[in-house]
């Protein structure tokens, strides 16, 4: 029996419809005693052919290499209850574990548009992320609207303290002055991240869903499906350049590569908050405080092609918890992420998975200094291969950072050690105290001998 390759009109889905071999209605068609015969036959044949395939090796998995353009787009819902529309085009290009994906914003273009693209691939240890800003972009149009509610407050003084309005008078000064640099006078044309992460992190640019949705298979395999990157904001600093991660439950396609088909992120109902310049986990109100799905994804078409089961459409939702909520389903929904599939190719030609620097570029480098308050090393980089670390520690920025943190270091021992002594000092004043307790006490020595009696 062959196969007659279908194409489903609705999804663009592929299929594959059985045909009857020429041999086979040759059998069906015959008559009498020779075509039973024939028949019979036919049978055994077809029996043995399929216990051949039952007992010969299993296919190797596909090698997940392929090129995916396609459109993702994003609402997403305030609290006052506007809502906001966002569309990007992107492309993926995917090879033996490397990735990368840009992302570009389809948004008139001129003086308007802030974006060009957003980039971000990786080398296999660590992501670089690059946004290029727009050459058009006037860059002063912010400064000016932000001028303009100053000067209205300063105007109207009604209500504000001294204080404030001097405060508010210098700010106009500096963003007068600012003004007159004019436009495109910025050192730098783009901004960027290096992280030494495996994964891209949340940003309102949309890498991570379609990370998610093409890339992520091989990174399930290594955590063994238990966690994947959030798909939220941070709730600290801290998190935007660590290991932000959250626990899920996930189901996959059974084909090659074994891309997730459905995934619920889990928020445990905790939050970082600084304290003591240490990082203190802290419960969230009731009742989620006890943890919730905060997001779920799903593929609602895939396709096969060349051996690969690739998502056609996907969605993603995130949700917030409710305030005066009675229990932990009782959410409201904040982003709400659709992404199409629009052209598929295969293999992926592309050999470099680490984005170019075309431009000047303000980079905040997280590679050498991570822990649990990472820092970052920040320098302008210009255009053309990316520092490496040995670069970067050579760096001046580098060398102030690392005095920022032996110093920070030192000082908290110093709290510890103040700390300790204080400690030792009221030790022998309690010991005292506690002494003189148990000789004014005369019932003590009795309570000691018979403690059955005070139960």
């Amino acid at each position: 029996m062959n196969w007659e390759h279908t194409e489903d009109p609705v999804f663009n889905n592929h299929r594959f419809l059985p045909k009857c071999s020429p041999l086979f209605q040759l059998a069906l068609s015959a008559q009498g005693s020779e075509g039973r015969q024939l028949t019979c036959r036919l049978k055994h044949l077809y029996a043995v052919m399929f216990l051949l395939l039952l007992v010969a090796p299993a296919a190797q998995p596909s090698e997940n290499t392929c090129e995916i353009e396609g459109e993702i787009s994003v609402a997403r819902y305030l609290i006052s209850g506007s809502e906001t529309h966002t569309t990007y085009t992107f492309l993926a290009w995917i090879k033996e574990g490397r990735w990368i994906i840009r992302t570009i914003p389809l948004v008139p273009k001129g003086p308007d548009a802030m974006e060009k693209y957003n980039e971000v691939g990786t080398d296999g240890s660590n992501t670089f992320g690059i946004t290029v800003f727009n050459p058009e972009y006037d860059n002063t149009k912010g400064i000016r609207r932000m001028l303009e509610k100053i000067e209205t407050r300063v105007q109207n003084p009604k209500g504000q303290s001294a204080k404030d309005l001097k405060g508010l008078e210098s700010l106009q000064r500096q963003m007068k002055n600012a003004l007159t640099s004019g436009k495109g006078d910025a050192i730098n044309q783009a901004v960027g991240v290096i992280r030494p992460l495996p994964f891209p992190m949340y940003e309102p640019d949309l890498v991570t869903p379609v990370w998610l949705a093409y890339c992520s298979g091989s990174y399930l395999d290594e955590v063994n499906n238990e966690r994947l990157p959030a798909v939220w904001p941070s709730t600290h600093w801290s998190q935007n350049y660590s290991n932000n991660t959250a626990k899920v439950t996930v189901q996959r396609e059974q084909a090659p590569p074994y891309l997730p088909v459905h995934v619920a992120f889990l928020n445990e109902g905790t939050y970082l908050q600084t304290q003591d310049n240490n990082l203190v986990s802290k419960s969230l109100p009731f009742p989620f405080d006890k943890g919730y799905t905060s997001a779920v994804y799903h593929v609602t078409a895939t396709t096969n092609y060349k051996g690969l089961t690739l998502p056609l459409a996907f969605k993603l939702t995130r949700h917030g918890a409710r305030t005066n909520a009675t229990n932990n389903s009782d959410v409201r929904l904040m982003e709400s992420i659709e992404g199409v599939t629009k052209k598929i190719r295969v293999p992926c030609l592309k050999t470099n998975f680490v984005p170019d620097l075309p431009v000047n570029t303000a980079l905040q480098d997280y590679r050498l200094l991570p822990g649990q308050k990472p820092n970052a090393v920040q320098y302008v980089a210009k255009p053309g291969p990316w520092m490496t670390t040995t670069n970067v520690s050579e760096l001046n920025n580098y060398q102030k950072e690392l005095r920022a943190k032996a110093a920070l270091k030192k000082k908290q021992k110093r709290i510890l050690f103040s700390a300790g002594i204080g400690v030792l000092a009221v030790l022998p004043i309690l010991g005292y105290y506690l002494m003189s307790r148990h000789k004014k006490n005369p019932n003590t020595e009795k309570q000691n001998q018979n403690p059955g009696e005070n139960i």
